[in-house]
């Protein structure tokens, strides 16, 4: 818990420097970034992409699309077995796991999300992610 809310820096802000930090030393097209966050919607992969990211990796997305009920009791060193059987080495909970039901629920989380990124791409004039930048981007300030 201590690692995932006080070390490091904001995947937002890392993008931002290792981008800058590539372009200044001609890096950045020998050089791909790829972003790893709470990335679920549409907005999601948009807004990485605009900082900077290359391409993005997803888990949570696709773990909850496949059944994931995020209770934090997945296979592992301590023994413990997913209650949902995607993620347990428990032969039975295994067997249970409708693997064809949820692969039409991956399969669509993942058209959903492709179709969601195009939409809001067609929104902003792009047709392509490589056309993002942080210029798209629309800056908040608190007053």
């Amino acid at each position: 818990l201590e690692m995932m809310s006080k070390i490091g820096l904001p995947i937002r802000e890392s993008l931002k420097i290792v981008s800058e930090v590539l372009d200044a030393y001609g890096l950045r097209e020998k050089i791909k970034i790829i972003a790893a966050e709470k990335v679920l919607t549409p907005d999601d992969v948009v807004e990485l992409l605009c900082y900077g990211a290359d391409f993005i990796n997803i888990a949570r997305g696709f773990m909850i699309s496949a059944g994931c009920i995020r209770a934090r009791t997945c296979s592992g060193a301590g023994g413990r077995n997913c209650p949902v059987g995607l993620a347990t080495m428990n032969e039975g909970k295994r067997s249970k796991y409708l693997v064809e039901e949820k692969s039409r629920h991956v399969a669509n989380y993942h058209h959903a999300l492709v179709h969601g990124v195009r939409s809001l791409l067609a929104v902003m004039g792009k047709k392509d992610v490589s056309e993002l930048s942080m210029d798209d981007l629309i800056q908040r300030v608190k007053y």
